[in-house]
């Protein structure tokens, strides 16, 4: 299997349709404001808590890297 780049944006809470439609469209915002090129047809979502975790939940949006990868400096959120 070759490597796959993605292009992430992480967050927390709950992955509900709404907060994951949400950091999908932020991710996409921050994508097109620096020209990258990504595959806008689907993205992934991954979830990396069990059920029973209440806070300090990480999940992630990603959206395919086509061509070479655009790499500004990572920006961190609260």
């Amino acid at each position: 299997m070759s490597d796959m780049k993605v292009y992430v944006r992480s967050y927390g809470g709950w992955m509900m349709s709404l907060t994951s439609s949400i950091n999908s469209m932020l991710l996409k915002r921050q994508l097109d404001k620096v020209q990258a090129t990504y595959n806008k047809d689907y993205h992934y979502t991954a979830g990396f808590d069990r059920p029973s975790k209440i806070l300090n939940r990480h999940n992630e949006v990603w959206y395919m890297v086509e061509g070479d990868p655009v790499c500004p400096e990572p920006i961190t959120y609260p």
